[in-house]
């Protein structure tokens, strides 16, 4: 039975997800030690640079170092243990993520005030150095809060497509062309 002209049996189109996406971007959201990375080169007070007419990116020295090359080490060495691909991939509780968070800020913590003056670090700056890696941790924990992630690149999404009865299958000008109030004329 039709109604205003609208066909009652919607078309299914599946189309997977994660399948859908290319290569790069696959790698580029299931790499966990990209933020790992991200902090080593923050830590080194190296800045990500993005050429004006390519799309090159380029990561420079002009920012101000938080430690020496020992302390970068020991930090990345702590960060390999909670951010990884296990913990990215997994499906954490909010609970589960404050307290990995928890942990990791006390062993950084415990990092730098027990070497801090061995790493070059400024004592004023321990306590804003561990709290940003805490951060930028906890955010990416939370990309795989109750598995959303992972259930969000593996899930098939559907298009319910509804046509008119007599118009022939098309793309999307002839759907629109369909559709116009100016078909006739």
């Amino acid at each position: 039975m039709e109604e205003d002209g609208y066909s009652q049996q919607p078309q299914r189109i599946m189309q997977p997800s994660l399948y859908a996406l290319p290569k790069e971007m696959i790698e580029l959201l299931l790499d966990a030690t990209a933020v790992i990375e991200r902090i080593r080169h923050d830590l080194q007070g190296e800045v990500l640079i993005t050429g004006e007419t390519t799309y090159i990116q380029e990561w420079k020295p002009i920012g101000e170092r938080s430690m020496n090359d020992m302390g970068v080490r020991a930090v990345v060495k702590i960060l390999n243990m909670y951010v990884n691909p296990e913990s990215a991939l997994t499906q954490l509780t909010n609970g589960e993520i404050y307290k990995t968070v928890l942990n990791l800020d006390y062993n950084i913590n415990a990092l730098f005030y027990s070497r801090g003056k061995e790493f070059e670090m400024s004592p004023n700056t321990k306590t804003i150095v561990k709290d940003g890696i805490c951060d930028i941790v906890f955010f990416a924990l939370k990309k795989s809060l109750n598995g959303k992630q992972m259930e969000s690149l593996l899930k098939s999404w559907t298009v319910d497509e509804q046509r008119y009865p007599d118009m022939k299958k098309g793309g999307w000008k002839e759907a629109i062309i369909g559709l116009s109030p100016l078909k006739g004329k």
